[in-house]
């Protein structure tokens, strides 16, 4: 099984969104094409991600302004265990 590379950000304004995609962008010069959020993000948060464009996958298991970007077009969900 192939394993999802995920860059996580921090999220908190729409220019943090625009700063996140830049970046994913400079360090995997990749344009991201999906971006996972949490279940219970804001509202603004969530208005934002749709505006991109990118596919959008939200997770019980984020942080409300966690941002999970990745450019693989087979996505495996982010799963966080507190067992390895």
């Amino acid at each position: 099984m192939t394993e999802t590379t995920w860059k996580a950000y921090w999220v908190e304004s729409e220019s943090d969104l625009e700063k996140a995609l830049a970046s994913y962008e400079r360090v995997t010069d990749e344009k991201p094409l999906v971006v996972q959020i949490s279940e219970r993000a804001p509202e603004d948060l969530l208005k934002w991600v749709e505006r991109t464009g990118l596919e959008v996958l939200a997770s019980k298991w984020l942080q409300p302004h966690d941002v999970w970007l990745t450019h693989e077009t087979k996505v495996k969900q982010v799963q966080l265990s507190l067992f390895a």
